[in-house]
Formats: C-alpha cells, sequence, structure tokens
C-alpha cells in the first residue's frame, strides 16, 4: 500500500502545528520567562518613575508636583499630597529647575507573588544650570492596576559631578 506524497504533506504539516503549538504554551506558560518579561515591564516603568520624582520646574510646579504624584503609590503618595503645598512653595521660592537624565537602571529584585520589585538608578541631575552631579536612587515598586509605581524611594549615593 502506497500513502499518496500529499497526504503525507497534509500529515506532517498537522504534526508540525500540533509540536508549534505545545512548544508555544510551554514557552508561554514558563515562569522564568513570566518573570522575563515583568522584569522589563518593571525596569521600564521603575527607570522612567524615578526620573519623574526627580524633575521639577518652578515654572511649572503644578504640573511637576502631578506627575511626580501619578508615579507614586502607598506611602510616597501619601507623603506627596501631604506636602504638596509645601513642596509647591519650597519649588515656587527657589525657583528650583531641577533636570534629569538616566544614566543606568537595573531590577534588583522581583516577587511576582507579592507584585513588588526594587529598581536601582543612577541619575545624572542638573539643577538651575548648575554643573551636573550624579545621583544613586533605590526605588521600591508596587504593581497597582495602573501599572508600576514608586512606593518608597531612597538616595544610595551622592556625588558631585567631579568624581567621574
Amino acid at each position: 500500500m502506497r500513502i499518496p506524497p500529499r497526504t503525507l504533506l497534509v500529515a506532517w504539516a498537522g504534526l508540525a502545528t500540533v509540536v508549534a503549538g505545545l512548544l508555544w504554551w510551554q514557552a508561554a506558560s514558563d515562569p522564568d520567562v513570566q518573570l522575563a518579561g515583568t522584569r522589563d515591564v518593571v525596569l521600564d516603568a521603575g527607570s522612567r518613575a524615578l526620573v519623574e520624582l526627580s524633575t521639577i520646574a518652578a515654572a511649572d510646579a503644578d504640573a511637576g508636583l502631578d506627575r511626580w504624584e501619578r508615579a507614586a503609590t502607598g506611602p510616597l503618595l501619601d507623603q506627596l499630597r501631604e506636602q504638596r503645598e509645601q513642596n509647591l512653595a519650597a519649588v515656587r521660592a527657589a525657583g528650583t529647575t531641577r533636570s534629569v537624565r538616566l544614566l543606568r537602571a537595573a531590577v534588583t529584585e522581583v516577587d511576582l507573588a507579592r507584585g513588588t520589585a526594587r529598581v536601582i538608578a543612577a541619575l545624572e541631575v542638573t539643577e538651575n544650570a548648575a554643573a551636573p552631579s550624579r545621583t544613586r536612587l533605590d526605588g521600591q515598586l508596587v504593581e497597582t492596576p495602573d501599572g508600576w509605581k514608586v512606593a518608597a524611594v531612597e538616595a544610595v549615593g551622592v556625588s558631585t559631578g567631579q568624581d567621574r
């Protein structure tokens, strides 16, 4: 009994489709793949949020503080809201303009079950046209319905522009 080539071709194509589907399903449900994807999202969100939380301009202080609040959650958001008027007055009185450039960032931990992560970032900060300085921040992030947001931030090292 001879099987027609066309039938063999259809059978091989069907088998290849099943194998490809099984491999795709296995990769999609692999916890390491999920963790890697989450790390990428956390790195992007955390980096942007830490830059946002460090940037302000007296001429646009209200909008700047709104951006701070959008980047924050939990205790940090509570603190920003509580101190909003003080921060607004201080920025306007000093005429502060602070621009920030992200130099490097890394995710140091992710806990998928708890929806928490940490991001460290090295930033170049220029305030009121002074020489840039470098700051290193450690941000604790929490996954919210609106994405990853900073719940706490701490400066872990500050230097002048002299140590490059």
